[in-house]
C-alpha cells in the first residue's frame, strides 16, 4: 500500500469512528450540556453538528472504495422511492395538517438524518473487522462520556431522590434537561455493546475491566430515563446475545450475571421503573398521550388506505414509524418500507448464523427498530437505517468479496 494510500485509510477511519461518536450517542452528551446551561436555543447545536456529520459521511464515501452492487443500488433506490412519496404527501398536504416545521426543513431532515448517511454506508467498502471494531469502541467510549456527563450535570436530582429525570418539573417548571426517551435509549445501546463485547470479543484484562465499568455507569442515565423501550431494546439484545454466544464461554456466564445483577438494581432501585412499567392510572402519558397518537394515525390510514396523505397527528409525530408510514405512504410506501426493513432483519440473523460475532449489528438493529417503534419519526430514524445500510454493505462483502477489501 502507498504512503498516500494509507494515509487516505487513516483519514477514513478516523472519520467513520468520529461519525459513529457522534450519530450514535455523542450528539446527546452535548445537548445535555446545551440544554442544562441554556446559553442559546439547542438548534443553534443541532444544525451545525448534523452539518459536520454530513461533512464525515461525505469524506468517508469519497475516501474508501465503493461497492457498485444491484443489491445495494437497488436498496437505496427503494429508500429514495419511499422518501420522494413521503415528501410527495408533505408539499400537497391533502388534510391541511399544520407542521411544526416547514417542508423544506422535513425534507433536510430526511436528507441529513437518513437518506444521505445511508447511501454512503451502504457504497462505501470499509472491511467489516475493522467497521466492526470502529463502531463498537466509538459507541463505547461515547458511552462513558455521556454517563459521566449525566452524573455530573443530574448528581443533585438523584441525591435528591428524584428517580426519573421528568420528576424535576416538580421542582421547577422552567428547568431544561435531556428527554427521558434519549437518557433511556442512549443508555440502552451503550449497555447493549458493552454486554456484546464481554460476551463476544476476547479482550485483555483492562479491556473488559473498561467495558464493565462503561456498563455499570450506563445504569444511572437509563434509570434517569425509566422508559419501557429501552428496557425491551435491552433484554431483546441480551437475548440476541445469548442465543448466538458461545453458552460453554465463560464470557457468556459473566455477562448472565452482569445482566441479572443489573435488571435486578433496576427494579429493586429503579422506582421510575417500577411507576412506568406497573402503572396503570388513567391519564397516564403513555396511555392517554401514545395510544391517542396512535389511533389518529390508524384513522388517518383508513381514509386513505392507498397512497396515504397525513404526516402527523395534531401536530405531532405518531412515534412510530411503521404506523407512520402507513398513514403518511399507503400501503405502497408501507410495503417498501416493511420489505427493507425486514429483509434487512433476515440477513442479519443469516449472518449471526455464519459469524456469530456479527451478532453486534443486530445489537444495533433492534435498539434503532425498538426505539422508533415507540418514539421519533421517519426523517429522524438515522439509527433505523444506518444499521441496515451497513448490515447490506457488509453482507455483500461476504457472499462476494470480490467487490470490497476481504475479509480477515
Amino acid at each position: 500500500m502507498s504512503d498516500n494510500r494509507k494515509v487516505q485509510t487513516g483519514i477514513v477511519s478516523k472519520s467513520a469512528y468520529l461519525f459513529f461518536f457522534l450519530v450514535f450517542v455523542g450528539y446527546y452528551i452535548g445537548l445535555a450540556v446545551v440544554l442544562h446551561f441554556d446559553a442559546f436555543d439547542s438548534i443553534y447545536y443541532s444544525v451545525p453538528l448534523r452539518v459536520a456529520t454530513l461533512f464525515l459521511a461525505l469524506v468517508i464515501l469519497f475516501g474508501s472504495k465503493k461497492i457498485f452492487n444491484i443489491r445495494s443500488l437497488l436498496f437505496i433506490v427503494a429508500l429514495c422511492l419511499f422518501f420522494c412519496h413521503y415528501f410527495l404527501v408533505l408539499v400537497l398536504n391533502l388534510f391541511d395538517q399544520e407542521y411544526e416545521n416547514s417542508v423544506y426543513v422535513y425534507m433536510l431532515y430526511a436528507l441529513s438524518y437518513c437518506i444521505i448517511p445511508v447511501s454512503v454506508f451502504s457504497l462505501s467498502s470499509i472491511d467489516s473487522v475493522k467497521l466492526r471494531r470502529l463502531a463498537v469502541g466509538s459507541i463505547t467510549c461515547s458511552g462513558f462520556f455521556f454517563s459521566f456527563v449525566c452524573l455530573l450535570i443530574y448528581h443533585e436530582y438523584i441525591i435528591s431522590g428524584i428517580v426519573r429525570i421528568s420528576h424535576v418539573r416538580f421542582l421547577d417548571e422552567n428547568i431544561k434537561y435531556l428527554s427521558p426517551i434519549s437518557l433511556g435509549y442512549v443508555s440502552a445501546l451503550v449497555m447493549s455493546i458493552c454486554l456484546y463485547r464481554l460476551a463476544f470479543r476476547k479482550e485483555g484484562g483492562c479491556k473488559t475491566f473498561w467495558v464493565v465499568v462503561v456498563l455499570l455507569l450506563s445504569v444511572v442515565p437509563l434509570t434517569l430515563g425509566s422508559t419501557r423501550g429501552s428496557l425491551v431494546a435491552l433484554l431483546l439484545s441480551f437475548g440476541s446475545i445469548a442465543y448466538y454466544s458461545n453458552k460453554e464461554n465463560f464470557n457468556s456466564m459473566l455477562v448472565f450475571t452482569l445482566t441479572v445483577s443489573l435488571l435486578g438494581m433496576l427494579l429493586v432501585m429503579g422506582a421510575g421503573f417500577s411507576e412506568r412499567l406497573f402503572s396503570e392510572r388513567p391519564g397516564h402519558d403513555f396511555t392517554s398521550g401514545r395510544l391517542a397518537l396512535w389511533d389518529g394515525a390508524i384513522s388517518y390510514f383508513l381514509a386513505s388506505p392507498l397512497f396515504g396523505g397525513a404526516v402527523v397527528v395534531n401536530g405531532h409525530y405518531p412515534h412510530n414509524v411503521f404506523l407512520e408510514a402507513l398513514m403518511s405512504t399507503g400501503l405502497v410506501g408501507f410495503s417498501i418500507f416493511s420489505f427493507i426493513v425486514f429483509y434487512a432483519l433476515w440477513l442479519v440473523c443469516s449472518m449471526c448464523k455464519k459469524d456469530p460475532e456479527d451478532t453486534w449489528l443486530l445489537v444495533l438493529y433492534i435498539n434503532g427498530l425498538v426505539m422508533f417503534c415507540f418514539s421519533g419519526s421517519l426523517v429522524f430514524a438515522i439509527n433505523l437505517f444506518l444499521p441496515i445500510a451497513m448490515i447490506i454493505n457488509l453482507e455483500l462483502q461476504n457472499k462476494w468479496p470480490h467487490v470490497s477489501v476481504k475479509r480477515r
